[in-house]
């Protein structure tokens, strides 16, 4: 990464956070005069500063939130011409749900100034969903969410047990419980799960598609049982697609 790329990533940190902690006569500023802003809804297309302005009021409005997570998929540059290309997460200021979405920056140098002429953000399909785990020996490893059946608290770190592989991370499970979507419960202090892996919750476990038991407490056995039916209804298709895969 050149000096100038890195700059570009700065500024492109700056926007988004600039964006969704709603001071948008900031984000205003790094953008272009003819500007096109695409995709934040289905068929959404605002040309000019002025549009792309009234929209994003419009659209943020209700939704404050913090950036966190990025991962950059490309970061180039020619010239008076950049582009970034990046997945990160938002989570929401007020209830604290987390969304993952994708942006796509072209950026361009005119009298010396950098302005945003074209960005393109969207939400990520949740069979997309990655997130980036750092693993011993200084590994690291960028896995589909969808993949990771349960992750179980190690001491200070954690075991990510996912459908072909585990991984040793060097992370507490308080820190996946945060980066992770909610259709991951913690049904135990040491357990975190995919409830789209959920087979059946038996008294006081929970018994996954892959036969895997893991200890649910007396105590927040009803909880537990209940939050997981209510997220396996709310995501239906995954789950049962899950189940059958680990069956074949």
């Amino acid at each position: 990464m050149n000096q100038v790329e890195y700059m570009l990533q700065k500024k492109t940190e700056i926007f988004l956070s600039s964006l969704y902690m709603h001071d948008i006569a900031a984000a205003i500023q790094m953008m272009d005069e003819k500007i096109i802003l695409a995709g934040l809804e289905d068929k959404t297309f605002c040309s000019g500063v002025n549009e792309a302005e009234e929209y994003l009021e419009r659209f943020l409005e209700g939704h404050k939130g913090i950036v966190r997570e990025k991962e950059y998929q490309c970061i180039d540059s020619e010239q008076d011409i950049g582009f970034i290309s990046l997945h990160y997460n938002v989570a929401g200021v007020e209830k604290g749900e987390i969304c993952c979405r994708r942006a796509s920056f072209f950026w361009s140098r005119k009298d010396e100034v950098w302005k945003i002429v074209h960005v393109h953000l969207n939400d990520i399909d949740m069979g997309e969903e990655k997130v980036l785990v750092h693993g011993k020996q200084g590994c690291t490893y960028l896995l589909h969410i969808q993949e990771i059946m349960f992750i179980e608290a190690r001491n200070m770190n954690s075991e990510i047990h996912c459908r072909t592989q585990t991984i040793v991370a060097n992370e507490q499970l308080a820190a996946f419980r945060m980066r992770l979507p909610r259709y991951f419960v913690k049904v135990h202090r040491s357990y975190l799960v995919n409830v789209h892996y959920v087979e059946k919750v038996e008294r006081y476990q929970i018994r996954l598609h892959n036969g895997s038991l893991l200890p649910v407490p007396e105590k927040r056995y009803k909880e537990v049982k209940e939050k997981v039916k209510e997220l396996i209804e709310e995501w239906p298709a995954e789950a049962s697609k899950q189940g059958s895969e680990e069956e074949n």
